[in-house]
């Protein structure tokens, strides 16, 4: 057996084994979880999961795309009510009814049966670039809370996603519960989008 046994070039699983880095644990904030940025401001959306295993209120929360500089960039706060439920997905949208389902919240004031996010920051509106943009999420104390950056742009801490370049795709987060901050890592293409539906 021992003849064998070296005469086979065993090779010790410790060997193998130690560059390995295990997965990040599952992330107990929520994180923005697909996000879809070609074509008008009125066709782009976000959406945003909470991962936990209870409702999280978005009272004081904002999202947009306005880290302090830039052009035409605008930063938006929700409702004082909102809220997302546990293991639940908003979606927030330029106009509503341009996504299917219809997004539970609008950056633009287009139809009265969606609520509107109120404009608290930015020299612009809402307007995602193709070739490179962020969409930044932040708590009550305007602290971040999850980021996605695409393509030419830039936001300390975050590694950019190479960004997509068919009109009919979108980024989504996979696994959803995951956050590395390396959107290149925490990201995927995805065709078709799918709105309102998380990857587990």
């Amino acid at each position: 057996f021992e003849m064998d046994w070296w005469s086979s070039h065993p090779i010790f699983l410790p060997l193998i084994m130690r560059h390995h880095a295990p997965p990040a644990p599952p992330v107990e904030h929520l994180v923005i979880s697909e996000v879809y940025y070609f074509g008008s401001a009125n066709e782009e959306w976000v959406e945003i999961y909470n991962p936990t295993n209870a409702a999280i209120s978005l009272n004081g929360h904002t999202i947009g795309d306005y880290d302090g500089a830039g052009y035409s960039e605008g930063l938006y706060t929700f409702p004082e009510t909102a809220a997302i439920p546990a293991r639940a997905v908003i979606l927030i949208a330029g106009n509503g009814k341009n996504v299917n389902p219809p997004a539970d919240f609008e950056f633009f004031d287009h139809n009265p049966d969606i609520p509107t996010l109120i404009k608290v920051g930015g020299d612009g509106d809402w307007a995602l670039g193709n070739a490179g943009d962020q969409v930044l999420f932040f708590d009550s104390l305007a602290r971040l809370v999850d980021a996605v950056v695409w393509g030419t742009a830039t936001y300390p801490g975050i590694i950019p996603h190479p960004g997509i370049t068919v009109t009919t795709h979108s980024l989504e987060r996979y696994p959803a519960y995951y956050d590395t901050d390396d959107c290149s890592l925490d990201f995927r293409d995805r065709y078709p989008p799918s709105p309102g539906e998380v990857p587990e």
